[in-house]
């Protein structure tokens, strides 16, 4: 059903007359330019797509972009090649337009503010093969609770990698030594308008004294060390090396630091999952480390990691921590 002919007396009596049937029948009446007009708006929050109430238990994820057509198709697919074990994690999806503009999910309760979202890796199989943006998976608003039993199940979850990379224009790569003062300018405004809120001026001294290009283009031998960049800055790095020797690993993440203005943003969850998901390729992994500095405790300890049994290293004020892969 178009909507280039319908006058707003045609539309009002189009809405009090729905009833909904199946979703064949309303993909087949309904388009994108329809659905906003005769449907009520729930969710406008997303930058690809709008979500609009079509019935007391069904609604409709609307594309406003072919990002959005694209997340659609993600949401579709990935229900539909989970197990059913996995579907027990995901907002079940009922059905999808041939142009993917209009995807048909059920209606789920909005996620309660005072209790805390699943541990992702519970879903880490369906994270890892669908290729998915973590970091939109840690958000609460992108939770729901489904059925009598209140299951937390996923509402948003069609953005991949590649997308957000597209779309914002993001990038992880390795250093190149060209990079290496804007990486210590970085470095140098998180120790004085971050770490050292947190720190002891003469940590902080020292620290700094351990920044400079020669130590960085010595590392770069026996490091990995990423940026995630953006078309005009570095938005952040981090660093994974080997502590031990060949024969006993020890892996470690170091160096990391995002850009003070844009934390809290997502982009330290970003490059966190994908040096983690760069260790989990290897085949010696099974504990990660990190020398955390005062003041990301918390946020290591959000993504899985505890105290390790390493001793804390009192001359630096750092906590050591890691990471059991399961």
């Amino acid at each position: 059903m178009g909507d280039k002919n319908l006058t707003d007396e045609e539309i009002k009596d189009i809405k009090r007359d729905f009833v909904w049937t199946s979703s064949k029948e309303f993909l087949e009446k309904f388009n994108k330019e329809l659905i906003p007009k005769v449907f009520d708006l729930i969710s406008n929050k997303g930058s690809s797509r709008d979500v609009f109430l079509i019935d007391k238990k069904y609604v409709a994820k609307v594309a406003k972009s072919l990002i959005g057509a694209r997340q659609n198709k993600t949401e579709f697919d990935v229900y539909a090649y989970s197990t059913l074990k996995e579907k027990e994690w995901l907002t079940p999806v009922i059905d999808i337009s041939v142009d993917h503009s209009v995807l048909i999910v059920v209606k789920v309760e909005p996620f309660p503010e005072n209790e805390n979202i699943p541990d992702l890796q519970l879903i880490q199989d369906i994270v890892l093969r669908n290729e998915l943006h973590e970091p939109d998976l840690e958000k609460k608003e992108n939770w729901g609770v489904y059925g009598s039993r209140k299951r937390k199940v996923l509402t948003d979850f069609g953005c991949t990698k590649d997308m957000f990379n597209n779309e914002y224009g993001i990038w992880i790569r390795e250093l190149e030594e060209k990079k290496i003062p804007a990486v210590i300018e970085l470095i140098s405004r998180n120790l004085d308008e971050v770490v050292s809120n947190h720190h002891s001026y003469n940590i902080i001294e020292k620290f700094k004294r351990n920044i400079s290009i020669e130590s960085f283009q010595e590392q770069l031998k026996w490091k990995k060390i990423y940026l995630v960049e953006s078309p005009t800055s570095i938005i952040a790095t981090g660093a994974i090396e080997n502590i031990g020797t060949k024969k006993s690993p020890k892996y470690c993440i170091s160096n990391f630091f995002v850009c003070p203005d844009l934390h809290r943003h997502g982009f330290g969850n970003y490059l966190l999952h994908f040096l983690l998901s760069e260790l989990k390729s290897r085949k010696d992994v099974i504990y990660v480390y990190v020398s955390s500095s005062r003041n990301a405790v918390e946020f290591y300890r959000k993504n899985g990691f505890v105290q390790s049994e390493i001793q804390d290293d009192d001359e630096y004020e750092i906590v050591w921590m890691k990471l059991r892969f399961m």
